[in-house]
């Protein structure tokens, strides 16, 4: 638990980033979802980035959703995309990452409960 200590927050982080560490250690199955063109046997690391703009009438809505679970726009909008996933798909345990930005610490969010 952390109550705000120096010492605390760092073992919480530390235990934290060891578990995931192990959970996401080897080899990560791939998701296999319907595609136009077959997937290449070698990796290829593309990157790119894709800004919208919300209009303010639907992003004061997301805020207020978000403002009454007492989670940030982010978190509420990653829990979307993951929710968008799960109905693509029907694979509940679906891994996606993120960068975090002005953040203190690093903490991982943990979505399924399975093999506890």
């Amino acid at each position: 638990m952390v109550t705000g200590t120096t010492v605390e927050p760092k073992i919480h982080l530390t235990e934290q980033r060891t578990y995931w560490q192990q959970k996401l250690s080897g080899d990560l199955p791939l998701l296999e979802i319907p595609i136009d063109y077959p997937r290449s046997k070698v990796s290829s690391v593309k990157r790119s980035t894709e800004v919208t703009e919300l209009d303010r009438e639907f992003y004061q809505e997301i805020k207020t959703i978000s403002d009454r679970f007492k989670v940030s726009s982010f978190t509420f909008l990653l829990t979307a995309f993951k929710i968008m996933w799960l109905r693509y798909t029907a694979i509940e345990d679906i891994i996606i990452g993120s960068v975090a930005t002005s953040v203190k610490e690093s903490r991982g969010l943990k979505t399924s409960q399975e093999g506890e």
